[in-house]
């Protein structure tokens, strides 16, 4: 059987409201063709929200660009296809045969893709995730399988999953003894950030934002000057905001929204030297109590892709001199709501 040489063939088809391009793979003349019917339905946010407080913010839902990827079951490349609109069901004329299909919303550029294994060990960057109201999206993917049979049809649905899980701050209660007064919350971010992922949602090559709330010089972010956060957009939030104290702030109408890659880690992990290896995200409140500044970091263990997770911090007494640091014990407590857009599940944590 001989097999073609990648064919580089673009066509365009440019229509109202989408524009698409294929280019056709690895396959062999005597196969037949047939149709693959290809629905794609963006997962978490968008489909499975049972509570208001996780309905879908338009950012989060912003589509720009689709890349479709049908593979033959050796795993060679049969065809790339490219759209900006899955509202409706997606024809793809393919070889016949069983197939791998492969859906990736607001991906990254990709070349020499020419077995599955380039697409599934290809990296994606949280650089390249840092979607906000003003611009941006989130990287998302998901496969299916199919049989292709000669002059037919196969309907194949993908589910598109998020890479990044979302973190949202929802409640502050100040409860500090009766001789502080009030308290200036400066800023919240996200520390620990696991920065880069496989598209197979594998483990990436070891990037990490923001360690130990640190910036790469080793200052304590705090969003003034060279002490950024790195992913800034997604990991860093300047409040200034001034509670008296024995107040709550209720949060839920602010977009007091951070987003990271996939952290399995449960527990702080250094090598032989004590160089950092891998520490579990964290939540980082700093506050300013007397003139002075404390951190209140809340750690989120095992944070994973597609999930919500919901913070509810009490202080209690002063935070960590250090923004990695958990303070004494009853200084603060938080409880962090997990949500899979489904299910929840609680964590109480006393810091």
């Amino acid at each position: 059987m001989k097999i073609k040489h990648l064919l580089f063939a673009t066509c365009f088809a440019l229509l109202s409201v989408s524009c698409t391009r294929e280019t056709l793979g690895f396959h062999t003349a005597s196969e037949g063709t047939g149709t693959i019917l290809l629905s794609v339905i963006p997962d978490g946010i968008t489909t499975k929200a049972t509570s208001p407080d996780i309905t879908a913010l338009s950012h989060e839902t912003r589509i720009e660009k689709v890349d479709i990827y049908v593979f033959e079951s050796s795993g060679l490349l049969n065809l790339h296809h490219q759209t900006d609109k899955i509202s409706e069901a997606i024809p793809l004329s393919v070889t016949t045969g069983d197939k791998e299909i492969w859906a990736v919303l607001n991906g990254p550029a990709l070349s020499g893709i020419v077995r599955v294994s380039d697409l599934k060990e290809a990296i994606i960057s949280l650089q390249d995730n840092q979607a906000t109201p003003s611009g941006g999206t989130f990287t998302m993917a998901g496969s299916n399988t199919c049989k292709v049979t000669a002059s037919g049809t196969a309907a194949c649905n993908i589910t598109a999953e998020r890479f990044v899980a979302r973190v949202r701050l929802t409640k502050v209660d100040v409860q500090l003894p009766v001789s502080y007064g009030s308290v200036t919350f400066p800023y919240v971010m996200l520390t620990n950030v696991v920065a880069d992922q496989r598209l197979d949602g594998g483990k990436g090559q070891g990037v990490w934002y923001n360690k130990k709330g640190r910036t790469e010089s080793g200052a304590i972010i705090n969003g003034n000057g060279s002490a950024k956060a790195q992913a800034e957009a997604v990991t860093f939030h300047a409040w200034n905001k001034q509670v008296n104290n024995r107040t709550t702030v209720d949060l839920t109408g602010e977009p007091m929204y951070f987003y990271g890659f996939d952290n399995p880690a449960t527990q702080d992990k250094t090598d032989a030297y004590g160089a950092f290896l891998e520490e579990p995200t964290r939540l980082v409140v700093a506050a300013t109590i007397s003139g002075r500044t404390y951190y209140y970091p809340v750690t989120i263990p095992g944070l994973a892709r597609n999930k919500a997770y919901e913070i509810q911090l009490t202080i209690t007494g002063l935070g960590s001199d250090d923004p990695d640091v958990i303070p004494q014990r009853g200084d603060a407590s938080a409880t962090v709501i997990v949500k899979s857009w489904g299910e929840g599940a609680v964590i109480n944590e006393t810091i």
